[in-house]
Formats: C-alpha cells, structure tokens, sequence
C-alpha cells in the first residue's frame, strides 16, 4: 500500500527503530473537579475575592496503584481597594489598589485551560510541561481619571517547583484625548530555572488620530515587540527557543461604518538564535487595501488585497527564499425582490505555499470505496500506482486518505464561482393567482458553478 517497514535488530540492548507492531489499549479513566467561590465587600472601598477548586484525574479506574496522586487542590485570594481622589463630575480620579495570591497543587488536573494562552511565552517555558506546584503573587497600582486616562503598574511573583522563579513587571498606560488616542503596554519577566535565565519583553504601542475632514476616519501607526532570551549558565550560549520579532504599523481608516475603507502597510523583521546572539534573519514588506460596501442591504461589495514582499537578509542561517506574494478577494452579494432572486458572486487569487500531501489507500467492504487496486506487476504488493477509479461499484473497494507532510510546494491559485437561488414562492401571492401561477410558486430553482485552476511547482521548501 505504498508504505513498508523494516525490523531492525537492537544496537547493544537499545532499539534501533522508530515503529513498533503494537496496539495500545486505553485504559478507563476519569477527571472531575469542583470549584467553589465566595465574594465579601467589607465596605464600599474594599473587596475580597475567594476560590478553591479541587480536581481528581484517575488514569485508570481498574487499577488501585498511586492512587495518592488523584486529587489535587488550588486557591487564589485577592483583595481591591478602590478610593477617589477627588469628586469632580468631569475628571474623577480614582486609586485603585489590588494584591492576590494563588497557589496550584502539583496534583492539580484542570478540565479547560488555567493560565492565558501568551502565560507560557512570557516566562520562557515550553508549551506542554510537567505539573509542578505553582505560586503566583501579585501587586498593582491604578490610576483612572474617568473613562479616558488610565495608567498602571503591575509587579508578579512567579515560583514553580524546586527551581524556577522569576519576576514580571507590567506598565499599561491609555489615552483619548480629543481627537487622539494612545494606547500602550509594556510587559517584561525575568526567569531563572537554575540552568537557564533569561527574560521576555513585549512592548505594543498604538497611537492613532481622528481626521474630521476625511469623515472621521483614523490615521496611526502600531509598534510591536518580541523578544525572548534564554541563556545556558553553563556553556553562556542562547538556547534553540529563543526568538525575537518587531513589527511597524502604519494605517489610513474610515470611521466604523456600513461603507468603509482602508490602507495598511506593516514591515516585519525576525531573529533567531546563533551561539550567543540573535541575528536577523528577514523581513517582510506587507501592503494591504480593503473596502466594504454595506450600507445597502440588497447589494453588498466586499474587496481587499494583499501584496507581500520576503527578503531573507541571512541566507547561511535559513533555508527560507526571497519571495513575492500577492492574495486578493472579491465578493458580490445581491437580494432583490424580497428574496426571490439572491446569490453571490466571489473572485479570489493568490499566491503562496501549500502543503504537500501523502497519499495512502485503504480497503473497505465491496461497494463503499472508489478505487480498485489491479496487480500490474504481478508481485502480490500493492503500489500506489496500482490503484485507479473503479468502473463497477463491485470493484470499489479502496479509499484514498490523505496525509500532510512537513514539506511545503510553490502554489498559485485563481477562483471563481457564483451561486443563484430564484424563488418565486415568496413574491407571488397564491391566495389571489391563477393555478399556473400557484404552480410557478411551487419551483425553486438554483445554479452554482466553481472554477479553480491550480498551479503548483515541483520545488520543495521545509
């Protein structure tokens, strides 16, 4: 069936092989957890959050062994307290003062997930992890001044296991004033796990401005950072998870409305890792332009263009090639006649990478396939080359699946296709119409048609 595989005798007791001719059993298990929580205003300034949860992860229900293991507790505390600083109705200033503390057992089997999806990259941890027992304390100070002028510090304490612990300090500053708008975010952590310190910083600054004269439409730009370093104390060498990207926004808006437009351009560089140091490894040059026309509900036209330009600016460091990209949409939805006459029309093209696909053929009962295999060489073993359409649902007896790789081919694409539903049943009224037109009121017709013409290169990217 196009795959075979070779027994390879063990290498000094050690298995030298990456299969193995085994079905594993799954064993019954069961994960429950209970959580419950309690709110408690002392006063009208402060206020106490409480929750405990407990978990019980049985691997295997018909065992009785390290049952000990199974349950598992956590609980957080936190505390708010706000005070005004003064009580002017146009300005109000407001302190707001907030401490919890949480810790998590290393027992402790969560249903859905605990920590935010970015917890892990901010502390330079892996995406999947032992369970550990996990403390987490946290101090912040706000100031509000109404609804348009916040600025706060954040400082966390983060302890897991015998070994990591680090710190993270959060700044978090908004603005609107009058026709501008600042928004920005600092985020820096510090780690050390004993064999590895490092640190994470993720800076995102936005700062836009209203433009009365072009309909209240926005003109800004956005800066953003990533950069996390984790060093080797021993050999003071940069670890493969290290990484480190920025990117520049600039944009043009309308205002959010029915009908609405845009300009945006964005430049990307990325670093890796090599030795001690990051280097640069490309940048991207992505200009995009996109319009909606909403506002009327029986004619609606959606557009917007990508063009994307990759230089690699270290060729000995990646295998990535200089590229040229360029995707764009075109939709065209109309209603008339209360429903009677609706469809859609939609133009796409692009240009890319698509992932290359294995192919493998399975046998099913007689009838319920599409191929049929056909020994041409007469040897007994099915090659993938054997298979074809089978011309008699008798002989269809195997399936092809489909199997994703890790490489990735050139590929162009160009789309098109329309679809359009004609109702007469709901603009005729059968109460007052002759029978041949109660009859028309009764079909419903539909056309659809799909064009898409695909063009691959035989080249290979991983």
């Amino acid at each position: 069936n196009g795959r075979i595989f070779k027994w390879l005798a063990p290498v000094n007791g050690v298995r030298s092989g990456r299969f193995s001719p085994v079905v594993q059993l799954i064993a019954p298990r069961v994960q429950q957890m209970v959580v419950a929580g309690a709110d408690y205003q002392i006063n009208k300034n402060l206020l106490v959050n409480t929750e405990l949860a407990m978990s019980r992860f049985d691997l295997n229900t018909f065992s009785a062994k390290d049952r000990n293991d199974d349950q598992g507790y956590a609980g957080r505390v936190k505390i708010t307290y706000d005070r005004p600083l003064n009580t002017s109705l146009d300005h109000p200033l407001t302190l707001r003062l907030t401490g919890s503390y949480e810790r998590v057992d290393k027992n402790f089997r969560p249903i859905e997930r605990l920590r935010p999806v970015e917890f892990t990259r901010e502390w330079g941890l892996p995406i999947f992890m032992q369970q550990e027992e996990e403390q987490i304390t946290d101090l912040s100070v706000e100031l509000m001044r109404g609804t348009g002028h916040s600025i706060r510090h954040s400082l966390q304490r983060y302890e897991r296991g015998l070994l990591f612990n680090g710190w993270k300090y959060q700044l978090h500053h908004q603005l609107n004033a009058k026709k501008w708008s600042l928004n920005s975010m600092v985020n820096y952590s510090s780690m050390d796990s004993g064999l590895n310190k490092g640190f994470f910083l993720r800076p995102h600054i936005q700062l836009k401005r209203q433009l009365k004269f072009l309909g209240s439409s926005e003109i800004g730009g956005v800066y953003y950072l990533e950069h996390n370093q984790i060093r080797n104390r021993e050999v003071d060498t940069l670890s493969r998870s290290s990484f480190a990207w920025d990117s520049w926004t600039f944009f043009l808006r309308s205002a959010n409305q029915p009908n609405r437009w845009g300009f945006d351009f964005f430049t990307r560089r990325d670093k890796l890792p090599f030795g001690k140091m990051l280097e640069d490894i490309d940048r991207s040059m992505n200009y995009t332009a996109f319009l909606e026309l909403l506002q009327n509900e029986n004619h609606q036209v959606k557009f917007n263009a990508t063009y994307r330009v990759l230089n690699v600016l270290n060729t000995g460091r990646t295998n990535l090639k200089a590229d040229r990209t360029l995707l764009g949409r075109t939709e065209y939805i109309f209603n008339e006649w209360s429903g009677a006459l609706n469809g859609n029309m939609l133009y796409e093209l692009g240009s890319g990478q698509e992932q290359r696909r294995d192919f493998s053929f399975i046998e099913v009962p007689a009838g319920q396939g599409e191929f049929t295999w056909n020994d041409y060489n007469g040897d007994g073993i099915a090659q993938i080359n054997e298979f074809e359409l089978a011309a008699y649902r008798d002989q269809a007896r195997y399936i092809r699946i489909f199997t994703p790789t890790l490489d990735f081919i050139r590929a162009n694409y160009n789309q098109f296709n329309y679809t359009i539903d004609v109702q007469p049943g709901l603009v005729i009224d059968q109460n007052k119409s002759a029978r041949w037109m109660k009859l028309i009121a009764r079909v419903s017709l539909r056309s659809g048609w799909q064009l898409v013409p695909l063009g691959r290169s035989h080249r290979i990217q991983r």
